[in-house]
């Protein structure tokens, strides 16, 4: 979802949630998690090698030395290897899930602790909101991507990536309900349900980047990352920031933040009209913004509104000729989708 002007970070809008200082215990997270993740990546590999391993001597032997001693001592290890790994196999995965809940929990109750002791006047709910989200960022190194000049750190990343996604989504999940308790004590607040959206769209941001990867479409990544079950939280919570926003622009409806990003959930879902009224919301107050003229005026030529977009292109042509030849480039837009 790509945000269209300078002021379009929600940083900016400071009325929201005091920033978070760095935290040890976020440090200490990190490296638990690091630390777990990489155990069960080393456990497969370091199985799947010694399988590998003693099925090669064992095809070695059978092929060369048919009648020795040893071919029926490493069948037995091949057979004996397989069937730990399975049972181990099973065990892990039925204990990882617990794994990471605990690890949430103590980063929670951490957050608590840090409130009590030196941060009595912090609202507790959208601190502790605003803590996990802080630690969801930090975790995005760990994402899913593929680099150029790293293929094997790409490699690394691909692995690891459903613990990684996992770990987010169950702290994005707490970020969520701690929104949800403070709105229960204060159904009517802009700030918390404004808040409550930035949680949304981030979720909508975690489960959205890896389906815009170029490697995504091959089948092997598909697996990996669930496109089918990915495309619905996807659309949940893009569906579910919008309420949202929605919400918090009925007390605040000159917050320039929560108008971009209803505009860009508009945008990705193709309403043009909807998504062009609130564009102008917004430009009654940033009028001055070239950027956001350029986007108003392309959805007016890709709606066949021709004078319209006639009409900002005159004005950006006496304000940045740059962008007035990109907002011309858009001029057939309509004609397109003919």
């Amino acid at each position: 979802m790509a945000l269209a002007t300078s002021f379009s970070s929600f940083s900016s809008n400071k009325d929201l949630l005091d920033p978070m200082h760095h935290m040890q215990e976020e440090t200490v997270f990190c490296e638990r998690f690091d630390r777990l993740s990489s155990f069960h990546l080393l456990f497969h590999i370091s199985c799947i090698i010694l399988l590998g391993l003693q099925i090669f001597l064992f095809v070695g032997l059978l092929v060369y030395q048919p009648k020795s001693p040893y071919v029926a001592g490493l069948l037995f290890s091949c057979i004996l290897t397989l069937f730990s790994y399975l049972i181990l196999l099973f065990y892990y995965q039925a204990k990882k899930p617990q794994d990471f809940h605990d690890l949430r929990r103590y980063f929670i109750q951490a957050c608590r602790k840090e409130i009590e002791e030196q941060r009595p006047n912090q609202e507790e709910h959208l601190f502790l909101a605003k803590a996990a989200e802080s630690l969801t960022g930090k975790l995005a190194k760990n994402q899913f991507y593929f680099s150029k000049n790293s293929s094997i750190s790409s490699f690394i990343r691909l692995l690891r990536f459903k613990d990684v996604e996992k770990m987010q989504e169950l702290l994005m999940y707490a970020a969520i309900q701690e929104h949800i308790e403070r709105i229960k004590i204060d159904p009517l607040d802009a700030k918390t349900h404004l808040s409550l959206a930035k949680s949304y769209l981030a979720m909508y941001r975690l489960y959205q980047s890896p389906l815009e990867e170029p490697l995504s479409r091959f089948w092997i990544v598909q697996r990996i990352i669930q496109t089918d079950k990915r495309q619905k939280r996807v659309d949940a919570s893009l569906l579910l920031a919008m309420e949202e926003l929605k919400i918090g622009l009925t007390n605040k409806l000159d917050d320039s933040w929560a108008l971009l990003e209803l505009a860009n959930c508009y945008e990705a879902l193709n309403q043009k009209e909807s998504e062009l009224d609130t564009l102008k919301k917004l430009q009654s107050i940033h009028n001055l913004d070239d950027t956001l003229l350029l986007r108003i005026g392309k959805i007016y030529f890709t709606l066949g509104k021709i004078a319209e977009g006639l009409e900002i292109f005159s004005t950006l042509k006496n304000r940045n000729v740059h962008l007035s030849f990109e907002l011309i480039d858009s001029y057939n837009a309509y004609l397109k989708k003919i």
